[in-house]
């Protein structure tokens, strides 16, 4: 019988433990790059595999250390900015890095007090991109209490105007 190489190693019930007790399998390894199950350790041992680091990127698991350890390959910051395990302090303490702003805003970590924070002096983001972000666009922006603003923020997000942080800051203030 026939196995699809790419599909068995992105799916989720292969564990790194299936991998290492059976090299003799034909793994993909570009397709590894996004089981959620893909860890720091099996990528270090296995550095000269053909990872897809673009699929790297949006791993759930990939931390920034490892990153930074491996800060010459070719990574999509559009991505590593809005993953799941990047928090706002990766951001912070790495300031350096070249973090894709706009794609902050839909890392499901970011808070309304990252936004006020973060944002002040910033005037190249669109405030579309909340709406990405599913947390506060369901529990901040469109909060039941604040539906007579629903109205502009939406017009905001479906338009996708690009505005400066004082516009957003006076949304905010009513949220």
């Amino acid at each position: 019988k026939y196995w699809d190489s790419h599909w068995c190693s992105l799916n989720p019930n292969i564990t790194m433990k299936d991998i290492k007790n059976n090299p003799d399998l034909l793994w993909s390894w570009e397709w590894m790059s996004l089981n959620p199950n893909l860890t720091s350790s099996l990528l270090k041992q296995n550095l000269d595999k053909d990872w897809d680091v673009t699929w790297l990127s949006r791993n759930p698991n990939i931390t920034i250390q490892f990153i930074k350890e491996h800060i010459n390959w070719h990574w999509a910051w559009y991505t590593i900015s809005k993953n799941p395990n990047i928090t706002i302090n990766d951001i912070k303490n790495n300031i350096h890095l070249p973090w894709q702003w706009n794609h902050i805003l839909e890392n499901p970590n970011l808070t309304l007090k990252d936004i006020k924070n973060t944002y002040e002096k910033r005037c190249d983001i669109n405030f579309y991109r909340l709406g990405n972000n599913e947390f506060l666009y369901n529990n901040v922006v469109f909060k039941k209490e604040h539906s007579q603003y629903k109205k502009y923020i939406n017009k905001l997000l479906i338009n996708k105007i690009n505005i400066c942080y004082p516009i957003i800051k006076d949304v905010l203030m009513f949220i």
